[in-house]
């Protein structure tokens, strides 16, 4: 029988060769974990400043929503300020009644030349405005003349011309007398309706 003696350079050779082979297979293991380490360091670092980018943008569109709440608020003030004393409304008719009978325009002394049928409609449109209610300035015109009353559009009973001298309703049409519709009015000249204009 015959043994084979193994020398033992070969053993070492073949050691050291299972060395390298492990050395070499750890470095590119360790050279691979190092670029994705490095890869996943310079992700990590891009997503640190897109997320820095992101709350500065953040913190500036919080700071012009708070500018433009500020603008809307001084806004909302300024209309609720308008709206108070500039925004008219239609009365209904009981509201309309009751205004003329609380309004004593009618009771102003009538001068020729000084406070006129004008100005008892202009006091009664401004008084009316001062409560909020639409009024109109009616001209009515005669063949010889003419003549100031006002007009309200109550939401319920519509149009409603008022003379404002004696705070009653008028009857305005076109081709019909004014004055005889009282009887303690006495007109000198036609008061023949030929024209209604109404300004609001």
């Amino acid at each position: 029988m015959y043994y084979i003696e193994e020398h033992p350079n070969r053993r070492m050779k073949i050691v050291v060769g299972v060395l390298i082979a492990v050395c070499v297979f750890l470095s590119v293991l360790l050279a691979g974990s190092y670029n994705k380490l490095a890869s996943a360091g310079a992700m990590f670092a891009s997503m640190q400043e897109e997320q820095e980018s992101i709350q500065a943008e953040l913190v500036s569109t919080q700071e012009e929503l708070l500018s433009v709440q500020a603008e809307l608020s001084s806004l909302q003030d300024n209309y609720d300020s308008l709206a108070s004393g500039y925004i008219y409304r239609n009365p209904t008719y009981a509201e309309m009644k009751s205004f003329i009978a609380t309004d004593h325009t009618n009771l102003n002394e009538y001068k020729v030349g000084q406070y006129t049928c004008i100005d008892f409609a202009a006091d009664v449109k401004q008084h009316a405005m001062g409560q909020n209610f639409r009024c109109a300035l009616v001209e009515i015109e005669f063949p010889g003349g003419a003549h100031a009353l006002v007009a309200f559009d109550t939401t319920d009973q519509g149009r409603i011309y008022i003379e404002p001298q004696n705070d009653k309703e008028a009857q305005v049409f076109i081709g019909e007398k004014y004055w005889e519709q009282w009887s303690s009015y006495y007109s000198s000249y036609d008061d023949t309706i030929e024209r209604i204009r109404v300004i609001w």
